[in-house]
């Protein structure tokens, strides 16, 4: 998906025990893994778009273009409004 990063989980844990972390040698742990689920429903929601909203009801399409064009707020993925269509 050009333009658009994959969907991942970031995690860190802390350590507490002074002991673990002087065994281990670091004081935290982290990583990411990849949201397997919401990639492949980004691309089927892609493929369904670029195919017109194939097989969905008249009243679904109207719908779906009246929220895709103008007169419904946008938002960012951070949950702010950023104004109308």
């Amino acid at each position: 998906m050009p333009g658009r990063r994959e969907a991942s989980n970031f995690w860190t844990t802390q350590k507490v025990m002074t002991e673990q972390r002087a065994l281990e040698g670091f004081e935290s742990d982290f990583g990411s893994e990849k949201l397997d689920l919401v990639n492949q429903l980004r691309e089927d929601v892609k493929r369904w778009r670029e195919s017109e909203y194939e097989n969905a009801t008249q009243t679904t399409k109207k719908l779906l273009r009246r929220c895709m064009g103008r007169g419904m707020p946008r938002w960012t993925q951070a949950g702010l409004r950023i104004g109308l269509g």
